[in-house]
């Protein structure tokens, strides 16, 4: 549908992506990202609430492992290579 929109006014086909397929794609984007980020974040919720203290679980460790990366590019933090507490 957006090419031949695009086609029918003399567009360019960089010009009819622009402003034509592109912001027609946008919610689709927009519903990907959440749906996508909404279960992400549920999962470390859940073994926050779920797992106890001594439970290994894998939410929690690519929580620590990214929060080490982020605190150890900003110049301090935990070891991102250490298995935590």
């Amino acid at each position: 549908m957006g090419w031949g929109v695009g086609v029918v006014l003399h567009a360019g086909p960089l010009r009819s992506f622009t402003q034509v397929v592109w912001p027609l794609s946008l919610p689709g984007l927009w519903a990907g990202i959440w749906l996508s980020l909404i279960p992400a974040a549920g999962d470390v919720v859940n073994s926050r609430f779920l797992g106890g203290p001594n439970d290994r679980m894998i939410a929690n460790a690519i929580e620590n492992l990214l929060l080490g990366a982020v605190a150890g590019a900003a110049g301090g933090g935990p070891d991102p290579g250490a298995d935590g507490p």
